[in-house]
């Protein structure tokens, strides 16, 4: 069975990450047929580290974007560009760090990295 990961952090600021993030990659499957349309989000131990991930199969983003798609007005998209901005002020505000990486098989990977909660 697996081991819950606990970190100290808003509920519903973390939500909004995971959100943003699944959005993201879900807008950046639109061109691909049905079947090959991969969202996967997953959680994992690293470091001592709360990872969280979320991967999709897309077209990724370029090596030239990867600093700057967290800043803001840097969408891709039809949208204000605002969310992996707001995305990278939640993680920073925890403790965090968040950046995005290519997907072993093609596609992006955005990895949130948050510490894990001290035991009482």
């Amino acid at each position: 069975s697996a081991t819950p990961l606990r970190i100290l952090a808003s509920e519903v600021q973390v939500e909004q990450v995971l959100i943003n993030l699944a959005m993201n990659s879900i807008r950046a499957l639109s061109d691909k047929a049905p079947s090959e349309r991969v969202v996967t989000i997953a959680t994992a131990l690293l470091d001592g580290n709360a990872e969280l991930s979320v991967t999709d199969t897309g077209p990724g983003i370029a090596d030239d974007m990867k600093s700057e798609v967290f800043e803001a007005f840097k969408s891709g998209y039809d949208g204000p560009g605002m969310g992996l901005a707001i995305c990278r002020r939640i993680v920073d505000g925890h403790g965090g760090r968040i950046y995005v990486e290519d997907n072993e098989h093609d596609g992006a990977r955005f990895v949130v990295i948050l510490p894990l909660a001290k035991e009482a």
